[in-house]
């Protein structure tokens, strides 16, 4: 069916892209304050790129808003749409493919420009145990498959790549808003996720702090459980049929903007044991 403009969709992308960057800012003054700008490790050059990709994120969501994408018509409408409506989604379908790419870039690109990263590289500074750090590896491991395969499947699976800006007549599902894609890149993140979460677990009941302040740090390094249930609730729905790019775009805001907040905390009340 044709996309059905909602006046509160807008303000709410808008709002939890300035959420999300708002943590960025605030890690960046918390780490500059405590040990200069020439203190800043590689994991904040990370959260300013991740929050460079969450930028075209929204760019590319606002953009459709407005062209609209071949995801959004049925076979039928399409051959009513005249030329320069046909022109003018087309543009909006680059933009939408543009925001997978960096969806994936701001997920996933393992070592590189990623939130993952982050919290990766804050584990290593831990005094983790061998089995630990041998989850740890197994999780980068991991995140660089999760990576290589979601960008081969976007790739790949519509072949030859143009198709999948064809409005007249529309492509079939791969090439628009393939099931598979949702999936492999919602596995991939959840169970990183969850592997993520499990690895500071232990390390509490070796804390020698109060337990009031062990449960803050459990809520810190546990942060991810936000981001996966997110991730579990955005690939409910929108693995569904008769997908639309403003269903897609609100539910992967939102688990943009959650991740952002999650993973940046730890660094806004941090100590330099946890820091250096």
């Amino acid at each position: 069916m044709a996309p059905v403009k909602g006046e509160h969709f807008l303000p709410e992308v808008w709002a939890l892209f300035s959420l999300g960057s708002l943590w960025v800012v605030m890690r960046f003054a918390v780490r500059i304050r405590i040990f200069g700008i020439y203190g800043l490790q590689i994991d904040d050059g990370f959260a300013f790129v991740a929050l460079f990709a969450f930028a075209i994120v929204i760019a590319g969501i606002h953009c459709t808003y407005y062209t609209a994408t071949n995801i959004d018509y049925a076979p039928d409408e399409v051959w009513a749409l005249t030329p320069a409506k046909v022109k003018q989604v087309e543009w909006g379908t680059k933009f939408y493919v543009i925001t997978w790419y960096a969806l994936t870039f701001y997920l996933w690109v393992p070592q590189v420009f990623s939130l993952k990263a982050i919290v990766i590289i804050l584990y290593r500074r831990l005094a983790f145990g061998s089995w630990q750090k041998k989850l740890l590896k197994f999780t980068i491991v991991l995140c660089i498959c999760g990576f290589t395969a979601t960008t081969l499947l976007l790739t790949l699976l519509c072949l030859p790549f143009k198709k999948r800006f064809q409005v007249q007549p529309l492509p079939d599902k791969n090439c628009t808003a393939s099931p598979y894609a949702f999936i492999v890149l919602s596995c991939f993140n959840a169970v990183t996720d969850a592997l993520l979460l499990a690895i500071p677990v232990p390390l509490l009941w070796t804390l020698r702090i109060p337990l009031c302040k062990r449960c803050m740090v459990f809520l810190l390094l546990s942060s991810g459980i936000f981001v996966l249930a997110a991730c579990v609730t955005r690939v409910s729905l929108t693995v569904v049929p008769n997908i639309t790019v403003r269903i897609i775009a609100r539910w992967g805001t939102r688990e943009l903007s959650i991740a952002m907040v999650a993973v940046n905390s730890a660094s806004l009340r941090p100590s330099k044991a946890l820091l250096i």
